[in-house]
């Protein structure tokens, strides 16, 4: 830019034009310096101004045609390539203004401006490594640009650069701690570290020095929306969309509060708010999608699960929900497929120890199995109903072995059950510094497959569901035991009981039924409960038997929580079990007891069909809508009283 004005200084036509361009008459200016060119088409200085007077006008196809020109006439000046650039990527080409920017730094090594242009337009098309490069150049040649150092920090913490992340964005405070991209940088970087309290002082001291950081806004409250404090996130997304009414991605956050509060009509109508200030807004579409899901709506639910995903393909997230609302729909071959999203998510490190190709069933290479653990116990046991299929495998000789990833607690069950294959502990967490690929006993595997894409492989229809599954096998002697025991408490019909999980405590009151609503139930004559329920039930066992005036049994010298061998053997020796949707229903299902629960919404194991295929003793019924929990609690009951007729 020095050489042009020095050449304006120097040609009087030349320094006229400059005149009217710093007047702000551009298309004066533009006029002149064409008639420059007109007459002296090789003037660089005229080609490269105008051009800077077409940029300031938003003619950004005309600017980069008359960079272009002014780069044929002398190729060796830095600020022609660096304004190509910018104007190629200001016209939406963004790859197109990637090499002349690149080629105006490597000119001008010297010039920050470029390395800080390039790293910008770099960090657009996604090439965080590259950008952190270009950034990294920027902040040593402009030590004091605060700028520099928070595009430094967040292009870092992208390329999953944790520690130079640090380092960028606490020497961006350092230089200015009233900078609001600085704190919201690091407070992702916090929230990405799992230091929740940090992340949160981030956020809050972003929005505080700027409350039209609507970014920052959004976040904090999905921040505490994270954190299960739904009250502190909806008051400051409610703030926040009084404050900026047409902000969509606000809209989308109070949505998905609502829903979290299980208030779906209004956070559908928030989610309609969103998508219909910004139609490409992923989030709003999805929140659609999950109130349809959850209401009942299913075609509505897919459709617009659908469009989230083209919205914004990449996002595992959206493409699993979408997995659910298909298979919920009873659409398996697709919902198989996209339920496979979940695995895209596991770090390199770690699937770098899984043991050769990915299983498919016969697909070779790989004759010796290892099926990698997923998910949570509930999760185990309803894709522990495909592990019959590999024992038919390993029996007709298309595997030589099976090794299976499982909770230790699930071990002696299992190895009883399916003697043929092989069970070994699953890490607690897979961590970078887990091996949790290859435990003891897994050494030999040369291919591998996670639970949950077994269905996917044995599972494609409903006809793959047997009438009469395989289940698992209690321990005979303990169910002898058992039965004894439960023979002296009562002669007649015992259930088993549990009434909540641990998972999702947080809204436990809309995913399980209280139990002021169990009455239906509790009040079924000629009936007793045992108690199966593990985290500290005695609180909620005395209620029970004070508010309805039975009496529960309590087994004596039993773990709920550790002993699961036990439990199986104790659920066998009764005559059935109602639950909340719980990892101990799924084991009574799996053991093919007859069993009865009430559900909150539309789960997708259901696979549309309104029962449970994979426990075909299961009776299930649902909470849909409005209605509150007494009506399906009273629904079931009616079905276990028809049965304790029959």
């Amino acid at each position: 830019m020095k050489q042009a004005l020095a050449a304006a200084e120097r040609d009087p036509a030349l320094g006229a034009a400059l005149s009217l361009h710093r007047a702000g008459k551009l298309a004066e200016a533009i006029t002149a310096y064409r008639d420059i060119l007109t007459a002296n088409a090789g003037n660089a200085d005229a080609a490269f101004l105008c051009g800077m007077a077409a940029l300031q006008a938003g003619a950004f196809e005309a600017a980069a045609s008359l960079f272009t020109g002014a780069i044929q006439i002398d190729p060796a000046r830095a600020d022609f390539h660096a304004n190509l650039g910018l104007a190629r990527a200001q016209a939406g080409n963004l790859a197109g203004g990637r090499r002349p920017l690149t080629r105006a730094a490597l000119l001008d090594p010297t010039t920050a401006s470029a390395a800080f242009n390039l790293g910008q337009l770099l960090d657009r098309l996604g090439l965080t490594t590259a950008a952190v490069t270009a950034f990294r150049a920027s902040t040593r040649l402009q030590p004091e640009h605060v700028v520099s150092w928070i595009e430094y920090g967040a292009a870092a913490r992208a390329a999953k650069r944790p520690s130079e992340a640090n380092i960028a964005l606490i020497t961006a405070l350092e230089l200015d701690d009233t900078a609001a991209r600085a704190w919201f940088n690091i407070a992702l970087l916090r929230a990405d570290q799992s230091l929740d309290e940090d992340a949160e002082i981030g956020f809050r001291r972003a929005v505080e020095l700027d409350p039209t950081y609507i970014e920052a806004i959004g976040n904090l409250g999905n921040h505490l929306r994270g954190l299960k404090r739904r009250d502190e996130a909806r008051a400051v997304l409610k703030d926040g969309v009084a404050r900026h009414p047409s902000s969509a991605r606000l809209w989308a956050g109070l949505s998905a509060v609502s829903f979290d509060d299980n208030a779906i009509d209004r956070a559908l109508d928030q989610a309609r708010r969103a998508s219909i200030l910004e139609p490409g807004l992923a989030d709003a579409t999805a929140n659609l999608a999950q109130c349809g899901h959850q209401s009942g709506a299913s075609t509505e639910a897919i459709r617009h699960g659908a469009r989230a995903c083209l919205i914004a393909p990449d996002d595992h997230r959206l493409r699993f929900n979408q997995a659910t609302h298909l298979l919920g729909n009873g659409h398996l071959v697709e919902g198989w497929r996209l339920y496979e999203t979940r695995t895209e998510q596991i770090p390199d490190p770690i699937r770098r120890l899984y043991p050769g190709p990915l299983w498919s069933n016969g697909s070779p290479p790989g004759r010796d199995l290892l099926v990698i653990a997923e998910q949570g116990l509930g999760d185990e046991l309803l894709f522990a109903t495909c592990f019959a299929d590999l024992d038919t495998l390993l029996s007709c000789g298309a595997l030589d072995s099976a090794t299976i990833q499982c909770d230790s607690r699930l071990i002696p069950l299992f190895e009883r059950s399916f003697p043929a294959l092989a069970f070994v502990p699953r890490a607690r967490r897979q961590r970078l510094d887990d091996n949790a690929a290859r435990p003891g006993g897994g050494e030999r595997a040369d291919c591998h497959v996670h639970a949950g894409s077994l269905p996917r492989l044995f599972r494609r229809g409903l006809s793959d569901f047997s009438a009469a599954p395989r289940g698992l096998a209690a321990d005979p002697d303990r169910v002898a035991h058992w039965s004894a025991y439960l023979r002296e408490q009562f002669d007649g019909p015992i259930y088993g009981l549990t009434w909540r999980s641990m998972s999702r405590r947080d809204r436990g009151e809309i995913y399980y039924p209280p139990i002021e609503s169990l009455a239906p139930i509790m009040e079924i004559p000629s009936i007793r409960f045992v108690t199966l329920q593990y985290d500290d039930p005695e609180p909620d066992l005395r209620d029970i038997e004070a508010r309805y005036g039975v009496e529960i049994i309590r087994p004596p010298d039993l773990d709920p929580m550790n002993d699961l061998d036990d439990i199986a053997s104790l659920l066998k020796a009764c005559d059935g079990m109602v639950s909340a949707y719980t990892a101990a229903l799924n084991l009574a299902g799996i053991l093919g007891m007859p069993s009865y629960t009430a559900t909150y919404g539309y789960y997708w194991p259901t696979l549309g069909t309104g029962a449970l295929p994979w426990y075909p003793s299961v009776r299930i019924e649902m909470r849909l809508g409005t209605e509150g929990w007494e009506a399906p609690v009273r629904r079931l009951a009616r079905r276990l009283i028809d049965d304790l007729r029959a």
